[in-house]
């Protein structure tokens, strides 16, 4: 039986195209036999004129406000948001995680050394206050604060970008230097690059940014380019498909609740040139992480690294922690979890072969690291991720 889905999800914005790729891969993986309804255009404001005609079997929307919301509640037809801003409590939401993603950004940067640390964001937004809620909350933990400087809602659109680069270089140089500065997203993160040039603060040797939604060709307009996290957009819309296929298959229901009915943890960091770079004044330290970053997946020992750069175990471990944030075991752990996610995400090796590659004995140990670390089983990591290999 075909079924009429009605996607308001905007294509103005890179995060938004994954998603639709997302739900374009579930209808070719499953062989969905829907008819979908879609306009290209920006979606802040309400639906599109013609969903108020629309008739059909299920929607997936990117609530930008609360008018959208209304309508697509007003059907009574199985929904589902792919966005969050605007809630409405009759239609779940499926979503990527913005705590993971602040964890995450914090964790890189610590483990690039940095002691000094900034939040760029927006004020009165969920999105950005979460992401600088945990970034904030792991600096903390790690004995580390974090300034913040966050630009009024909507200023980004009504405010020539060197004006907002001027204001931001102000307070970035009164910042103390080597500085880690996670922005809200990649359009964020943008303007603490042009702001940076502006205060003549050079990137990465200065001053390191990470940014979110991992916008390749944005990220790559910045001189020099912009880390990013990828935040899994394509497998929030591949999920919210598969949700909506089954409830109108008749095979679940849909939790209508104000809280997340799927959250997605993010895929992993982008590296590129803005966080290139080890912010930590001692030779050995630096040595141990790059032996350890590129040989980890080997089943990299402590004591070999210890042997390799001519130290003790317990002089290693002791400046390591102190230098880094963390222990080694769990710098060699972080970096056998990645490169298994990239094998996941790349190739069609099986889970146990994945799990020998990246330096894990049994297929359970890496289900078990993969829980614990990123709250998400190999297998349904793969099946989210947007670079996985499809027939």
């Amino acid at each position: 039986m075909q079924h009429r889905i009605a996607i308001l999800v905007e294509t103005t914005h890179a995060s938004a195209r994954e998603t639709l790729r997302g739900v374009a891969a579930f209808v070719r993986d499953s062989a969905a036999d829907w008819a979908i309804d879609h306009e290209p255009k920006r979606l802040e404001t309400g639906p599109p004129e013609w969903f108020r005609r629309w008739r059909g079997d299920g929607i997936i929307a990117r609530l930008h406000c609360r008018r959208t919301g209304e309508a697509v509640a007003r059907t009574g037809l199985p929904a589902v948001d792919v966005l969050g801003v605007a809630r409405h409590p009759k239609v779940p939401l499926v979503i990527w995680d913005d705590a993971a993603l602040g964890k995450l950004a914090a964790a890189h940067l610590l483990e690039r050394g940095f002691r000094s640390f900034a939040f760029v964001g927006v004020r009165h937004t969920d999105w950005s206050q979460q992401r600088m809620r945990a970034f904030t909350a792991a600096l903390a933990k790690a004995g580390h604060g974090c300034d913040a400087f966050e630009f009024d809602r909507h200023v980004r659109s009504a405010t020539p970008p060197q004006t907002l680069a001027r204001r931001l270089a102000v307070w970035l140089a009164d910042r103390p230097t080597p500085l880690g500065v996670m922005a809200a997203s990649d359009q964020y993160a943008g303007i603490v690059s042009a702001a940076c040039r502006e205060a003549g603060l050079v990137v990465p040797d200065r001053v390191a940014i990470i940014g979110v939604d991992n916008d390749e060709t944005f990220c790559d307009l910045a001189t020099p380019s912009i880390t990013s996290i990828a935040a899994n957009h394509f497998g929030v819309g591949y999920e919210a498909a598969r949700l909506l296929a089954d409830r109108l298959a008749g095979r679940g229901r849909l939790r209508r609740r104000r809280g997340p009915a799927v959250t997605l943890p993010p895929l992993g960091v982008v590296l590129r040139r803005s966080t290139d770079c080890l912010a930590i004044d001692d030779a050995e330290v630096v040595a141990a992480l790059r032996l350890i970053r590129s040989r980890a997946p080997d089943r990299l020992t402590i004591d070999e690294v210890a042997a390799e750069i001519g130290t003790s175990r317990s002089t290693l471990v002791r400046r390591f922690r102190a230098l880094v944030g963390h222990g080694v075991h769990d710098e060699i752990m972080q970096v056998r979890v990645r490169e298994a996610q990239r094998l996941l995400a790349e190739s069609d090796l099986t889970i146990l072969a994945i799990a020998r590659q990246c330096g894990f004995e049994y297929q359970e140990h890496l289900g078990r690291v993969f829980r614990q670390r990123l709250g998400i089983s190999p297998a349904r990591y793969r099946r989210t991720a947007p670079g996985r290999k499809r027939a």
